[in-house]
């Protein structure tokens, strides 16, 4: 016998039915968060449009440890195991092995697509392709600048430490001495000892690695040290024997123009002496003697503009 209750139960009843259904079948992704909003919504709708669309991550190291679950995962298994491939990337920024390498994010090659906002911004870009376009395979660097042995390591490499916190846990941190911008030649005095000053020397060989990176062209950016109030320099650069005299003061670098072959040395020497700072930049403690920096170096094939 029917009772004034019972459509009341039968339209709850297909309410939850339909309920059940939604959630199991999930037809518009509502269960598993495809309509939530975030600061990277967009991104992720931006690569939706795109069958397969994948996105590759630049970023600084600072930026990529940011990232807590990153940082944590380093600490547990080490970085070579996080990283996976961005070292060859990121560490590349400084000298090097491979000269200065910068990624211009413009046309013809990149477009913007859209960008975030929030604790951890993001731009996303797209790689602009052409019809005529072949896809060509990603090899390792053609080349290498081998730097001598008159130059400490740090001059051109990233610094690696590694520091243990407690007894299991321990922090990493990747940098460069002077930053991305600098590489400083020093003189380390030891008068206090009755010697002569140790005085470092630049001096890179390079070595191509295909017979289409035998002739390149290097542009080196050759700087005084250091900050504005510089004294002025001299650095001699000599290559294949043949000897160049460049001046540098605190608001005017030298670009050095390079033809190399395979196997070519350049030297780089100061003609002035090698100053400490408390002499030209008041207040300052560093004990080295500054001589001079090289900001920047630019190996382009011969026929690249």
């Amino acid at each position: 016998m029917a009772t004034i209750g019972d459509p009341w139960r039968k339209a709850l009843l297909l309410i939850s039915v339909t309920c059940l259904f939604l959630v199991l079948a999930n037809p518009y992704g509502v269960a598993t968060g495809n309509l939530d909003l975030d600061p990277y919504t967009p991104v992720r709708s931006e690569v939706a449009k795109t069958k397969h669309g994948k996105v590759m991550l630049l970023s600084s190291f600072d930026d990529f440890y940011s990232i807590r679950s990153n940082f944590d995962s380093r600490r547990e298994f080490g970085e070579t195991h996080v990283e996976r491939g961005y070292d060859k990337v990121l560490s590349a920024a400084s000298l090097g092995e491979l000269g200065s390498i910068r990624i211009q994010l413009t046309e013809p090659y990149f477009s913007q697509v859209t960008a975030t906002a929030g604790d951890f911004p993001v731009v996303l870009y797209k790689v602009v392709t052409h019809a005529t376009s072949k896809n060509q395979k990603l090899e390792d660097a053609r080349y290498v600048l081998k730097w001598g042995d008159d130059v400490r390591n740090e001059f051109y490499q990233v610094i690696r430490l590694l520091s243990e916190k407690g007894m299991y846990s321990y922090d990493y941190d990747k940098s460069y001495e002077n930053g991305l911008d600098a590489n400083w030649v020093f003189s380390f005095p030891r008068s206090t000892e009755g010697l002569p000053d140790i005085q470092e020397t630049a001096e890179f060989q390079y070595l191509a690695k295909s017979g289409e990176m035998d002739n390149v062209t290097a542009e080196v950016t050759l700087i005084a040290a250091y900050g504005p109030s510089a004294p002025t320099q001299i650095i001699r650069v000599i290559h294949n024997g043949v000897s160049t005299a460049h001046t540098v003061t605190a608001s005017q670098p030298a670009v050095v123009k390079l033809k190399l072959r395979n196997g070519d040395k350049v030297r780089f020497s100061n003609v002035l002496p090698c100053r400490l700072p408390q002499t030209f930049q008041p207040g300052e403690e560093d004990w080295r003697k500054y001589c001079y920096g090289i900001s920047d170096i630019q190996v382009r094939l011969e026929s690249q503009p």
